[in-house]
């Protein structure tokens, strides 16, 4: 499921696997990650071709966080289930679709308010997992003093040359583009809080 989503979204294109999410019913509600903002979903959404899927901004990644927002992955889905709450007294329960930390955030929703849901899905439901070990990009935000530095070095680092390593992972260069440019001090400082709210065996 995650290949098939990750797909159509660099593509923007609607594989077998999703395309009854073509069909109106339901409000979808897609949730970015990091270091990411909703312009991800734009290819996908515009495949879809719907005018009742939502993609809500996480507080900091490409927009200021509210006052007071320690930016834990607690605050996160606290803050993630009142985006969904209010979507699904609109439209009845949607389909929730998490990528990246946003699929960190939504079993903690689909756990505490099931009657918000008619489906979810998430790409990375290992982490939940009593063993799993962070990726090595992870740690260094993890760790205090490291993930300071790096984020000091990528805030050094010219928007071009950040892009480009965004590219270099598969996401469409005009929309690494737009993400080099969303990454400031205040994205920064929320991954560092989001991460370190995470450490094993916080999950």
């Amino acid at each position: 499921g995650s290949v098939l989503l990750r797909g159509a979204v660099l593509r923007g294109s609607v594989p077998a696997g999703v395309r009854r999410w073509q069909d109106r019913g339901m409000a979808v509600v897609l949730v970015h990650g990091n270091p990411e903002t909703p312009i991800i979903w734009e290819p996908f959404v515009a495949a879809l071709g719907r005018d009742d899927v939502h993609t809500p901004q996480l507080p900091g990644f490409g927009c200021p966080a509210p006052a007071g927002f320690g930016a834990t992955k607690e605050e996160y889905a606290d803050w993630l289930e009142g985006e969904v709450a209010a979507i699904a007294s609109a439209s009845g329960p949607v389909d929730l679709v998490g990528h990246d930390w946003g699929g960190g955030l939504v079993p903690f929703v689909a756990a505490r308010r099931p009657d918000l849901i008619r489906t979810w899905s998430s790409d990375v439901l290992g982490i939940f997992h009593a063993d799993y070990v962070w990726h090595d990009f992870a740690q260094i935000w993890q760790a205090p003093g490291a993930g300071e530095e790096y984020f000091q070095q990528m805030a050094a680092t010219p928007a071009a040359d950040r892009a480009a390593a965004l590219a270099s992972i598969g996401i469409p260069l005009p929309i690494a583009e737009r993400l080099a440019v969303a990454g400031d001090d205040e994205m920064g400082r929320c991954v560092l809080a989001l991460y370190r709210s995470a450490i094993q065996p916080e999950m």
